[in-house]
């Protein structure tokens, strides 16, 4: 059960160290591949997992602190982002509509026997859990 839910994370980490691989390229050489690859694998990057729009984010904030680097450097940035919001969009359009509405989520609200059956979970049982807590 556990693979399944783990089976992406090298991808994003291979694909977020060739991202970051791909910019510092970038910045180095101030090329146009390199701005199209650093597109493309951020699109990937956001297709494999969302949450990983913080290493777009990141890329972002870096070009802004080096703006001394010049105006080259942050159009092709600019133009990489673009590049990358474009392709993300027709997931993030089927997105929009996947997103519940407010009493229509499939969970239910957290209550306090949830939050203690994480912790009875994590022991394995109540007994072990009680002496967890006494023997501390």
């Amino acid at each position: 059960l556990y693979s399944h839910e783990a089976r992406n994370y090298s991808l994003v980490c291979f694909l977020c160290l060739s991202s970051y691989w791909c910019f510092f390229l970038l910045h180095e050489k101030l090329e146009k591949k390199y701005s199209i690859l650093l597109s493309l694998i951020n699109t990937l990057i956001l297709y494999t997992s969302p949450i990983a729009v913080f290493i777009i984010f990141s890329q972002i904030l870096s070009c802004i602190w080096t703006y001394k680097r010049g105006l080259s450097f942050i159009s092709l940035n600019i133009i990489s982002f673009i590049i990358t919001i474009i392709l993300f969009a027709p997931w993030l359009l089927g997105l929009m509509e996947r997103i519940p509405h407010e009493g229509k989520f499939w969970l239910a609200k957290p209550t306090f026997y949830n939050f203690k059956g994480v912790f009875v979970a994590f022991a394995g049982n109540k007994i072990l859990l009680l002496a967890f807590f006494f023997t501390q």
